[in-house]
């Protein structure tokens, strides 16, 4: 064999090489949020039409499905004890009105519809009821994964559902990958996506050694803790990202939510539990109780005297105590030509919120 010959021989050997590889990456589908989920409430200012732009990237492909949950946890709801619907609403997008007032009531839990996507696109959603009504919107779709049965993700997980506002807090995240010989561990990522399943941020290495927040070394679950300190409300998907020897792109993973709410001052708590008795809402003021039997009762047995009476109370306590997460307030109850002294506390629930759960 001349040297030509040889050189073309090796450069065929080349190109079969690069064409097997290529076939041995297995193309799968695999389910995406092109949107969401987002969270929408009603104003007490009356009907508000948000509207919110966002894009779908190249990779993502349909049929595309908008789902939208009735109810869910508010301000004045998020113990878990009850669902808050909203008995009208309008949702378009793109122009087109896809769900009507007539679509909803308090015994509608979800409502689907596939919809058409431009490479831009633009949802409306307006409110119409209760202030504690909400609802929650998501869009998904296809996409093209490369990658073989185990070159994937099993699961990704956050340890903190809730974080506040202006307040440092250290996150941790974990994802299982799927056992497979052609991994890369040390090409494990954590990265961060905003709502319009866009990356925004590379926050750093995931670890399967029993460091960075990693419980057991070598199991596939890798860990990474990051702190956050944000300045205003939002919604933070994270996603793990691996690479493997054969694959040319890296495999990543669903999204896993935080959610950055403002938070409510026990203080604040209480005047507006004051608001929700003066109203007359007694199932926003049951809201900001721990749920009881007691409570339940005594403000639906309540006259409008008693409740207003109890509403001057809550405006005019006074903090005697407090620890951690715990603040024990006092105030004079004056019904009847009786008066006594009232010692109640708050404490937040699993949501960060500040309810009562003794009086």
């Amino acid at each position: 064999m001349n040297c030509t010959t040889h050189k073309i021989f090796r450069l065929v050997l080349l190109i079969l090489g690069l064409q097997v590889s290529s076939w041995a990456q297995t193309l799968r589908i695999e389910d995406v949020y092109v949107l969401g989920p987002i969270r929408f409430t009603a104003s007490q200012r009356g009907p508000q039409t948000q509207s919110m732009s966002f894009s779908i990237g190249p990779e993502t492909r349909g049929p595309f499905k908008l789902t939208l949950v009735n109810g869910g946890s508010t301000a004045g709801n998020r113990d878990g004890t009850g669902v808050t619907r909203v008995s009208a609403a309008r949702i378009g997008l793109n122009g087109e009105q896809l769900f009507g007032p007539s679509d909803f009531n308090q015994n509608v839990a979800t409502l689907e519809r596939e919809v058409s996507l431009n490479e831009q696109n633009e949802l409306q959603v307006t409110v119409a009821s209760a202030p504690t009504g909400v609802i929650t919107v998501m869009i998904s779709g296809k996409r093209e994964v490369v990658g073989t049965s185990t070159q994937r993700f099993e699961w990704i997980r956050v340890d903190s559902a809730v974080l506040q506002v202006n307040q440092a807090t250290a996150v941790t995240v974990t994802a299982q990958v799927a056992v497979d010989p052609t991994l890369l561990p040390e090409s494990v990522r954590l990265l961060r996506y905003n709502d319009q399943n866009q990356q925004i941020a590379d926050l750093g290495q995931m670890y399967d050694d029993g460091t960075h927040g990693d419980t057991l070394k070598g199991d596939n679950i890798f860990s990474a803790t990051v702190s956050f300190n944000e300045t205003q409300p939002v919604a933070i998907f994270f996603k793990a990202s691996a690479s493997y020897r054969d694959l040319t792109a890296a495999v990543t993973s669903e999204a896993a939510r935080v959610v950055v709410q403002a938070p409510i001052s026990p203080e604040q708590t209480l005047l507006d539990l004051a608001t929700d008795l003066t109203s007359g809402n007694i199932t926003a003021a049951l809201n900001r109780f721990t749920p009881s039997e007691k409570t339940t009762k005594a403000l639906n047995t309540f006259n409008k005297r008693q409740l207003d009476t109890l509403a001057a109370l809550l405006r005019s306590a006074y903090l005697v105590s407090e620890a951690a997460d715990v603040r024990v307030y006092r105030a004079v109850w004056s019904d009847g030509g009786i008066t006594s002294e009232v010692e109640f506390g708050l404490a937040r629930n699993t949501f960060g919120d500040w309810v009562i759960f003794s009086w």
